[in-house]
């Protein structure tokens, strides 16, 4: 029957963003942990987390906060971010 179909799809829908969900929160708390320490070549999984929660021009709004206008210019955050891919 559809309406079983759709039940299943739903749930199978919902359960796929949970653990979506989760693995962002694991991303952002690995940067987090390996930028505080020497596993440093991972703390990049700290931009992937933000930017697939906010969105790339949230994001870039953000780390803009974060580091400053300055450091943002001379780092090139934004270019970097801009390689990124969104799908």
């Amino acid at each position: 029957p559809p309406k079983l179909k759709m039940k299943y799809y739903n749930f199978y829908k919902s359960l796929t963003r949970y653990l979506w969900d989760i693995a962002v929160v694991v991303f952002i708390l690995w940067g987090i942990f390996a930028f505080l320490t020497s596993f440093t070549p991972g703390s990049w999984l700290f931009f992937v987390g933000l930017f697939v929660i906010f969105g790339r021009k949230r994001t870039e709004n953000r780390v803009e906060k974060i580091i400053g206008k300055k450091w943002f210019g001379k780092l090139n955050v934004k270019k970097l971010l801009g390689k990124i891919p969104t799908r």
